[in-house]
């Protein structure tokens, strides 16, 4: 059996062993996302980039850690504290999932900047 044979295989598995158990599935996403849940989201982030037909990189989490220290862990928006990650041009509006199009917000300034595009920084 070749290779491209078995891993389709294990999908065809995993969606009928889905649909067959589904709270078993439930339980399992829940443990992963409590044990690590930046990994979790940038999952989800890469997953909504790809259904809405955006670029989608791999971001490790290496790289939005050294990301995150060149900003020095501040909103690039309003320079405070940051706790989240923004897309500078959004998804909505074309941007996409990858390194360059993320930085480290703060939630106000990520929630008031919402998916508005082009953004002007500084906040009146």
């Amino acid at each position: 059996m070749r290779t491209h044979d078995r891993s389709e295989y294990k999908r065809e598995w995993a969606r009928a062993d889905r649909a067959a158990n589904p709270e078993k599935w439930r339980e399992r996403s829940r443990r992963d996302y409590q044990r690590n849940p930046e990994a979790r989201k940038a999952i989800d982030h890469r997953r909504r980039a790809k259904k809405i037909g955006r670029l989608a990189a791999t971001v490790t989490a290496d790289m939005l850690r050294l990301k995150w220290l060149y900003w020095a862990g501040l909103c690039w928006m309003c320079g405070n504290a940051a706790i989240e990650w923004d897309h500078v041009k959004p998804l909505t509006k074309g941007g996409s999932h990858c390194l360059a199009n993320l930085r480290p917000a703060c939630r106000s300034c990520n929630a008031h900047k919402g998916n508005r595009w082009p953004w002007a920084t500084g906040r009146k």
